[in-house]
């Protein structure tokens, strides 16, 4: 499931059935930026992720794109933060605005 968000909101993941967890990163590479444990089938899980400024700022993906699965069933998912206008042009977080910032919109959401 994709998900668009804002800066400083929280994304809560409910275990409805069946194994789950939550991992970010790819399925076999795992980026460590959040990780809700091992998988469980437990109706009463609960885990969630805050993604606040500081958050962002310790944990910077190519356009604030976090990809996570699910290591039972694979599912997977991209929560995308939005930022402020005057942030969005600098997408690497060099400090530069240039073709580099375009290739990484581009790999996070596709060619034009």
């Amino acid at each position: 499931m994709d998900l668009i968000i804002e800066t400083a909101d929280t994304v809560r993941w409910d275990w409805g059935g069946g194994e789950h967890n939550v991992v970010s990163g790819r399925p076999g590479f795992p980026d460590g930026h959040f990780d809700s444990g091992d998988p469980n089938s437990d109706l009463n899980t609960v885990f969630e992720v805050h993604f606040t400024p500081g958050f962002l700022d310790d944990r910077r993906v190519p356009a604030n794109v976090y990809p996570y699965f699910c290591e039972v069933g694979g599912e997977l998912g991209r929560v995308a933060v939005s930022s402020p206008p005057c942030a969005m042009v600098d997408f690497n977080h060099d400090g530069d605005v240039d073709l580099a910032d375009f290739a990484e919109f581009q790999q996070a959401f596709g060619p034009p």
